[in-house]
């Protein structure tokens, strides 16, 4: 089990990768585009990010509730608590 010391030490974590990842994004992208295709270049990027944001989400609730769904995500119920039909009626 997750204990709260282990998931604050995740995200800080990920904030510190985050901004040194943007940084280092940045400086990157300028040293690498030559300045002439900096505008086909940023759109490409922020193109694929408002897709992923779009998509993202939309996928990973397809495939959390895709065939049979995932029990332990129901809101109240147990993982593997789920019953049938019939044997609620018994």
């Amino acid at each position: 089990m997750l204990t709260t010391w282990q998931l604050l030490a995740v995200v800080f974590a990920a904030g510190t990768l985050s901004i040194l990842f943007n940084v280092a994004n940045a400086t990157m992208f300028v040293s690498i585009v030559p300045p002439e295709r900096y505008v086909d270049g940023q759109s490409l990027i922020y193109g694929s990010r408002a897709m992923s944001f779009l998509l993202g989400p939309s996928l990973g609730g397809l495939l959390t509730e895709g065939p049979g769904g995932s029990p332990g995500l129901q809101a109240g119920e147990e993982p593997g608590a789920r019953r049938s039909r019939a044997e609620s009626l018994t």
